[in-house]
């Protein structure tokens, strides 16, 4: 299993990673104060409603059919409801707060790394900060932006394999994917992408042929709270 870990590419210096510390941490600090500060305070009406209840009772299926259990959100959500301060709802809220700002440390990193730039990489994720979809799931008990979450992961992933031409990256996009399915089908979607750059990395030779049911099963790792059901 050496070629998982072999290196074509040299790593990043260390300078240059330090370097990006310091947006990561500014991203996060910055979203978690903008969303603890606006976060509902209690209970919220339709969806997330019944998203604060089921984290109350730990339901991991819900009583919408699979397509709309959710059970990566309810089990992560969970322990925020044993924290010692506000209210159980306001709690469960906070968990969409905390999310949306470890999205935003993906999203700066991400956008550094594509566009070579400080100043972009900042104007970017402030305005999906700020966006009213993102904004309006990130103050709410909602599974939305934990989706985000996971999907910028992915691609954060990606970005690294296809540049670093390590498979490992590749495998943990793979297993994120299951996680993210496992809160919301619409990771399903993602599918048609990674087929797309199988063939191509295949295709270049970037990805060995003997990777490909490691990849599968990283999936089917990540997707087990969902395939519990």
């Amino acid at each position: 299993m050496a070629w998982l870990v072999h290196e074509t590419q040299a790593a990043p210096p260390e300078q240059a990673v330090q370097g990006r510390r310091p947006l990561a941490v500014g991203a996060f600090v910055g979203g978690l104060l903008l969303y603890g500060l606006t976060c509902a305070p209690g209970v919220v009406w339709q969806d997330s409603a019944m998203f604060q209840t089921r984290v109350w009772y730990g339901d991991l299926a819900g009583d919408l059919g699979l397509p709309l259990a959710h059970p990566l959100y309810i089990l992560l959500a969970k322990p925020f409801g044993l924290l010692p301060f506000g209210i159980f709802a306001f709690r469960v809220n906070l968990f969409s707060a905390v999310g949306s700002a470890a999205a935003l440390v993906f999203a700066i990193d991400l956008l550094r790394s594509l566009t070579r730039s400080r100043f972009a990489a900042v104007v970017g994720t402030v305005l999906l900060a700020v966006s009213h979809t993102f904004w309006t799931h990130a103050v709410i008990a909602e599974v939305y932006n934990l989706y985000v979450l996971g999907l910028l992961a992915e691609l954060w992933l990606i970005e690294r394999f296809v540049t670093r031409r390590q498979t490992r990256w590749l495998v943990l996009a793979a297993f994120v994917n299951g996680l993210n399915l496992s809160n919301h089908l619409l990771a399903l979607l993602h599918w048609p992408a990674y087929l797309g750059l199988v063939v191509w990395a295949l295709s270049r030779r970037r990805l060995r042929s003997a990777a490909l049911p490691v990849l599968f099963a990283a999936l089917l790792c990540g997707s087990l709270p969902y395939l519990a059901l």
